[in-house]
């Protein structure tokens, strides 16, 4: 019996015990619960200043300050009672990357401004321009370099932009002047070498001038074969497509390129959909043979410097 009753006492003991340990969490809930509540409102108000993983949010935004393509505020021409500045460059123009121009007329004559052998990175580009200023006015204008012509000549920087101005009276389209080439240079020039995508089939390469072709693509137009073109001569070049055949079909075809010496250039040779339709072949899949001379001359004074045989380029 004595052993019983100890025993009572103790299972008893170890009630008690274990019914004090299941009642304390009920006094530390409320613990938790303000925690839960303070934390939330404290912890916006104090990470953004405390939080060193604040700088890797920040470095960002001033890595594009430091890297983007600027220039500097100089004056480009300054002749025939006309002022050409240019005062800054957007890369995030309309149809693509601008220089910003302030033109002033100082001259008695309404005069409309152009460019002519626009050269981005060495590669040959048509640049858009075309201003037109009243006599003793000033206007804001700039050059388009089109982002199409730059993806594809695969220029990634801009570090080197060359081009001329051709200037004429607005009323009577009378020549005033065409400048000699103006190059302005960007913050990248110095840090940034361009690379020249010359891989391809090898069609011409002779007189100091090289051309591959690059393949055929699919455009708005039509079909294109895409050609890079290198002028290693020292002569201004024309060269263009002649007696284009395709599947043994003669067509008419759209392709002629102006390129300064040791110049580059991304041109194409388009024949139009409905050259192909009108001889049965419905796209570029159908295309199986492809043939085209070249008529290669001087610029300034259209001299030939060859007309070369058909040649055979391969499509597939």
């Amino acid at each position: 019996m004595k052993y019983k009753r100890l025993l009572a006492i103790i299972l008893f003991a170890f009630i008690m015990t274990a019914c004090e340990v299941t009642d304390k969490p009920t006094d530390v809930d409320p613990t938790p619960t303000t925690k839960q509540e303070a934390t939330p409102t404290n912890i916006p108000e104090t990470t953004p200043t405390n939080n060193p993983e604040v700088t890797p949010e920040t470095t960002p935004t001033n890595i594009p300050e430091a890297t983007e393509v600027n220039i500097e505020n100089q004056e480009i021409y300054n002749k025939n009672g006309l002022k050409i500045t240019a005062t800054g460059f957007d890369v995030d123009g309309f149809l693509g990357p601008e220089i910003k121009l302030l033109i002033e007329n100082e001259s008695k004559s309404n005069v409309t401004i152009q460019t002519r052998n626009g050269y981005v990175n060495g590669y040959r580009m048509d640049l858009q321009m075309s201003c037109d200023v009243v006599a003793g006015k000033k206007a804001n204008d700039g050059i388009t370099i089109l982002s199409d012509d730059l993806e594809t000549s695969k220029v990634d920087t801009i570090s080197e932009i060359e081009f001329s101005f051709y200037i004429f009276e607005t009323d009577s389209w009378e020549d005033i002047a065409e400048s000699e080439q103006i190059i302005v240079k960007t913050n990248m020039a110095d840090q940034y070498t361009q690379t020249y995508d010359d891989i391809g089939e090898i069609l011409y390469e002779k007189n100091g001038l090289k051309v591959i072709s690059k393949g055929l693509n699919s455009s708005i137009l039509g079909t294109e074969l895409l050609l890079y073109v290198e002028n290693n001569s020292k002569e201004n070049i024309t060269i263009q497509a002649d007696n284009v055949s395709v599947n043994g079909f003669m067509v008419n075809v759209l392709m002629s390129a102006d390129i300064m010496p040791n110049k580059k250039a991304m041109t194409n040779l388009t024949i139009l959909t409905s050259e192909l339709e009108s001889n049965g072949i419905k796209d570029i899949n159908d295309i199986n043979e492809l043939e085209a001379s070249f008529n290669i001359f001087k610029t300034d004074t259209f001299d030939t410097i060859e007309e070369t045989q058909p040649i055979a380029i391969k499509v597939k």
